[in-house]
């Protein structure tokens, strides 16, 4: 009995350590939240959808899940917009996500500045059909370009480390925008009686999220190394992440507005903000995701 017993509890701790390492309830965590703001009317997010399958350029995946704030929602009256999720629990051994600000961008942004544009992906009607169209909305202060993880003093997940948390869930939930835009565009009764939707992708995680103040076009040219200071760390419930995307994430459809030249290409085509949530941000972050003006 003994012997059976101990197999059992050691069973039941495996099952929970791989339903937490592939993160299932931290995204439900993340559900439950935004439906309690909703029933408070806190947040115009509503649920769609959970695990929704979609696909682009032959590479298939699902959404985590896809929350809407409709036209009709409380306190909007703009276009329809869609939130698309990727919840990523961290390995606790690197579990701190860092980012940083890049000093120089394009031509069009040539020069360090403490805010940048917000950039939004939506489908307009134009008099030949729907097109895709990346619009520049408000500007923020909470833009930022590059990312590290950095290590914890935390013990690490069993299935090892990569130190690419931060890329695969940018390359995930960028897959998983362009592959919901692609559906919406095969299915465009979805827009009926809408001039545009729009499309938000959020990265949701366990891990710490820290920014430094710093100008990494001061490092030594000779060793290539920065002088960083403790004080210039910061740690911040969330973050814009301003994510240049592959053209393999890319979804088919046509754009709106083509770029003239290489920097207009590069914003136009495969630049997108893309909201990275630590466990504190997430209540403060779906209120005020709720009411922006897109437009």
């Amino acid at each position: 009995m003994e012997n059976r017993e101990a197999k059992g509890d050691q069973f039941t701790d495996s099952f929970a350590k791989v339903l937490n390492r592939h993160g299932y309830g931290f995204q439900f965590s993340v559900l439950k939240k935004a439906d309690e703001l909703a029933k408070q009317n806190k947040s115009a997010w509503r649920l769609e959808a959970c695990e929704f399958p979609v696909e682009v350029q032959g590479a298939g995946t699902r959404i985590d899940f896809v929350l809407s704030r409709s036209s009709w929602a409380p306190r909007t009256a703009r276009s329809p917009l869609y939130l698309i999720a990727e919840c990523k629990r961290a390995n606790p051994a690197l579990s701190n996500w860092c980012f940083v600000r890049a000093p120089f961008k394009h031509s069009n942004a040539l020069y360090d500045t403490a805010f940048d544009h917000v950039i939004v992906e939506s489908l307009i009607r134009e008099d030949d059909g729907l097109r895709s169209f990346a619009r520049e909305t408000f500007t923020s202060n909470n833009i930022y370009h590059l990312s590290v993880e950095v290590r914890s003093s935390s013990k690490g997940d069993a299935s090892g480390e990569t130190g690419r948390a931060i890329e695969d869930a940018a390359t995930q939930v960028s897959r998983s925008l362009n592959g919901f835009i692609q559906t919406i565009f095969r299915a465009p009764q979805i827009m009926e009686g809408c001039a545009s939707v729009d499309f938000l992708p959020v990265i949701f995680t366990t891990a710490q999220l820290y920014i430094a103040d710093i100008d990494l076009s001061q490092a030594d040219l000779q060793t290539g190394n920065i002088q960083l200071a403790s004080e210039a760390i910061k740690s911040v419930p969330w973050i814009y992440y301003q994510y240049p995307l592959s053209p393999g994430l890319k979804h088919s459809i046509p754009p709106s507005n083509q770029g003239q030249s290489i920097a207009t290409v590069l914003q136009g085509e495969y630049l997108r903000s893309i909201p990275v949530v630590g466990p504190s941000g997430i209540e403060q972050f779906l209120i005020q995701s709720s009411n922006y003006h897109l437009a």
